[in-house]
């Protein structure tokens, strides 16, 4: 696991930069080998899994062993399964909260056309007071580590540390040395194109796109327990 210090480049926001050295909150990026994206497989039984009700949606969630909190979130096409792997382990040492995003299975909420990392910065805001916690550790993956990361700008009090995985943070780029033209290269190849597959042809072609994105092959022939997750998501 690589963990270091990061100091924002000049022209991302003065807010980031307090963010990044408040209250002694430590900022880790952890690259692929901290959370081993193909190791880990969803199960199907969800069973001992609660629901926290919020005032416009609910959020399936479970609690594992005993200690400080720390809140996993999972990213996009998957679930709370995602980290069956890491939670035995994680549970040794935290009281550990696993929950779905609002859109994510076994959630069944209904869509809103304003959904964004802010919208669900705010949902975990509302776990967290449905829970009654004061802070916890955040550990966030991918989509999950951007919901991370504006809760902690805009809640840095209820966060102990920080903890990202392959944050999504495309938009920095421009201002990264050799940053150059990847942000529209990544928009231009892969995030207007699985656009377009979902408006034409809908969740099945936005599958098919993702698969041959993320495994470089076609959804039929990824591992069953991806597919899994990705068919179960796909309201996502």
């Amino acid at each position: 696991m690589l963990a270091f210090s990061y100091t924002a480049p000049v022209s991302i926001s003065t807010q980031m930069r307090i963010f990044i050295g408040m209250n002694g909150i430590i900022l880790f990026v952890l690259g692929i080998l901290g959370i081993a994206f193909y190791a880990c497989q969803p199960d199907h039984n969800i069973k001992k899994i609660n629901t926290a009700t919020l005032p416009d949606i609910q959020l399936h969630y479970k609690t594992l062993g005993e200690g400080e909190p720390l809140i996993l979130i999972h990213g996009s096409l998957t679930d709370l399964r995602y980290w069956k792997e890491q939670e035995d382990e994680l549970s040794k040492k935290f009281k550990l909260i696993i929950y779905s995003r609002r859109y994510n299975y076994p959630n069944n909420n209904g869509l809103s056309s304003n959904h964004s990392a802010i919208v669900e910065a705010e949902d975990l805001l509302g776990l967290m007071e449905e829970l009654q916690l004061e802070e916890a550790h955040i550990l966030g993956h991918s989509y999950g580590a951007y919901t991370a990361l504006w809760f902690a700008l805009e809640h840095p009090e209820k966060v102990k540390k920080l903890i990202l995985a392959e944050p999504p943070l495309m938009r920095w780029l421009p201002d990264i040395p050799e940053g150059k033209g990847v942000l529209e290269q990544f928009m231009s190849h892969s995030w207007i194109q699985m656009g377009n597959a979902f408006l034409e042809d809908g969740d099945e072609a936005r599958l098919e796109f993702s698969s041959q994105w993320y495994f470089y092959s076609p959804l039929d022939s990824i591992p069953y327990e991806w597919k899994g997750f990705f068919v179960d998501n796909a309201k996502e």
